[in-house]
């Protein structure tokens, strides 16, 4: 679960943080 916990974070910062950041989930 500590895996997916990482995950979630990622998620939450994404939406916390400008569209432009999205652009990060290409790479």
């Amino acid at each position: 679960m500590g895996k997916e916990k990482g995950y979630l974070l990622y998620e939450e910062v994404n939406d916390m943080l400008p569209s432009e950041i999205s652009s990060s989930d290409e790479l």
